[in-house]
C-alpha cells in the first residue's frame, strides 16, 4: 500500500474489524481528463475474503496545479460534501418522508493530512470513495457530449441536487447557514491562486480562435471585454448570491464531472456527481447553463435548448412541493429567466468559451498531469479542431441571439 500511506487506519472505521489482505493500485484515468487532482484505483481483498473497490484522490504534485487550484480550499470542500452535507440533506429528506437523493459516490474516509493534528491540507490528503466503474457507471466521451435522452435525465439530476438543499434552507434555515452555507462560502479562487495575468491569458487564446471566424474579427475588441470583466468574477461569488434560489453549486460540472450508467438498450439509468472541489454558494443556474453549452451534442442543445430550460424549472419546483416548502409564489419563472439571463453575463459564457480547449484536447496529446502548466492548458496544436471551432461558432452565435453578448 505504499501508493497510498497508512491507507489502513484511513478506511478502518468502514471495515468493522476486518483486516486488508491484499491491495492493487493503478491510474484510473487518463492523462487530460482530470487536472485537480491524482486519481488512483484501488483494488483490496480483505481477510473476510470481501473485495472492495475503491478510489483514492490525492493531492497533484504540480506545484501550479496546486496553486491553480486552491487545494487548502478545495480539497476541504469536497471533504465536506461527503461528510457533512450529503449526511445532512440525506436525513433532512428521511425526516420529511423523501426518498433520499443519492447521486453520489459512498465515502470510505478522508484526511488532509498525514498528521493527525493538523487541521490544514498538505501533500498527504486523501479521500477515499468507492469506485462506482465496477456497478457499471462511466464517464461519456467529452468529444461526443450527451445525447438527447442522457441531456434530460441529468438536467432533471442537477435540478435536483440544487433544489434539496434550497428546501433544506427554506425549511430549516439556521441548520443550512450552520452546516451547509458556513462550509462552502469561501471563494475557491483567489488573485493569489489564480492571478488575473493568468486569467487574462486565457481570453487571449480565445480571442485568438475566434479571429478565425470572419463575422467576428469586427467583434474581437467587445468579446474581450466581456470574458476580462467576467473573469475577475471568479473571485467574487457572493456577487451571484440572490435569494431565494441561492444554492450549493458544482461550479463545473460537465462531461467529465458525471458518470453515467445505461441500460441494454443504452437508455441511462443512473447518474453519479463527481469532483466537488469547486463547491460554492451562489447561483444554482449557471451549473444548468455551463453544462448545456459545454456537455450536450451540438444538435440536440440547438433544439431542445427551451425543453431543457423548462424541464429544469418543473423539476425543481417539484422539489420544492414535495419536501413541503411554503410560499412557493417567490420562486417565479420569470425570476429564473432573469436569474439565467445574469448568470450568463456574469460568468458563464467566459467559463464556457474558456473550457472548450480541455474538453476539445486530443487524447491522445493529453499533457501528463505533473508536467501541466497554463501554456501546455491553452496549446492549441493539442485541439480537436474541427468540433472546437463548430463549438467555439456556435456558442458566440448564440450568446449573441439571446442577448446575452452584445457586439458593437
Amino acid at each position: 500500500m505504499d501508493a497510498i500511506p497508512e491507507l489502513d487506519s484511513l478506511i478502518k472505521p468502514m471495515l468493522n474489524g476486518a483486516k486488508v489482505t491484499s491491495c492493487k493500485t493503478k491510474s484510473l484515468i487518463a492523462n487530460g481528463e482530470n487536472y485537480g487532482s491524482i486519481m488512483l484505483a484501488v483494488d483490496l481483498v480483505l481477510d473476510t475474503k470481501e473485495e472492495l473497490h475503491l478510489v483514492a484522490k490525492m493531492c497533484p504534485t504540480s506545484e501550479f496545479i496546486k496553486q491553480m487550484f486552491n487545494i487548502g480550499v478545495t480539497f476541504k470542500k469536497e471533504v465536506v460534501l461527503y461528510k457533512t452535507i450529503v449526511p445532512t440533506l440525506q436525513d433532512f429528506q428521511r425526516r420529511n418522508n423523501c426518498t433520499p437523493f443519492n447521486s453520489y459516490a459512498k465515502c470510505y474516509g478522508s484526511r488532509y493530512s498525514l498528521d493527525p493534528n493538523k487541521t490544514e491540507v498538505d501533500d498527504g490528503c486523501c479521500l477515499i470513495l468507492e469506485n462506482i466503474k465496477v456497478k457499471g457507471f462511466d464517464i461519456e466521451d467529452r468529444m461526443v457530449g450527451f445525447n438527447l435522452d442522457c441531456s434530460r435525465f441529468l438536467v432533471q439530476d442537477l435540478a435536483k441536487f440544487h433544489a434539496v438543499p434550497v428546501a433544506f434552507k427554506m425549511r430549516e434555515p439556521e441548520n443550512f447557514k450552520k452546516l451547509i452555507y458556513e462550509n462552502i462560502r469561501q471563494p475557491n479562487y483567489t488573485r493569489v491562486s489564480l492571478p488575473e495575468e493568468e486569467a487574462t491569458k486565457f481570453v487571449k487564446e480565445v480571442i485568438a480562435r475566434a479571429e478565425h471566424i470572419e463575422r467576428y474579427r469586427k467583434h474581437l475588441g467587445t468579446i474581450e471585454e466581456m470574458m476580462i470583466g467576467a473573469s475577475k468574477q471568479f473571485y467574487e461569488p457572493e456577487n451571484d448570491v440572490v435569494e431565494p434560489y441561492a444554492s450549493i453549486v458544482h461550479s463545473d460540472y460537465w462531461t467529465n464531472n458525471t458518470m453515467i450508467k445505461k441500460d441494454a438498450s443504452g437508455k441511462c439509468i443512473a447518474n453519479c456527481f463527481v469532483d466537488f472541489q469547486m463547491l460554492i454558494y451562489a447561483n444554482p443556474f449557471s451549473d444548468l447553463m455551463f453544462f448545456l453549452y459545454s456537455s450536450v451534442q451540438l444538435p440536440v442543445l440547438k433544439e431542445h435548448y427551451q425543453e431543457f430550460i423548462d424541464l429544469y424549472y418543473d423539476t425543481f419546483i417539484q422539489v420544492l412541493k414535495d419536501h413541503k416548502v411554503e410560499d412557493l409564489g417567490q420562486f417565479t419563472k420569470e425570476l429564473y429567466l432573469k436569474e439565467i439571463d445574469r448568470c450568463m453575463i456574469r460568468l458563464e459564457m467566459y467559463h464556457t468559451l474558456f473550457m472548450l480547449t480541455p474538453i476539445y484536447a486530443k487524447k491522445e496529446k493529453a499533457t501528463e498531469l505533473s508536467e501541466l502548466d497554463m501554456a501546455a492548458i491553452n496549446d492549441r496544436s493539442k485541439m480537436d479542431h474541427e468540433k472546437y471551432y463548430a463549438r467555439l461558432e456556435f456558442c458566440l452565435d448564440d450568446f449573441v441571439k439571446r442577448g446575452w453578448l452584445k457586439l458593437d
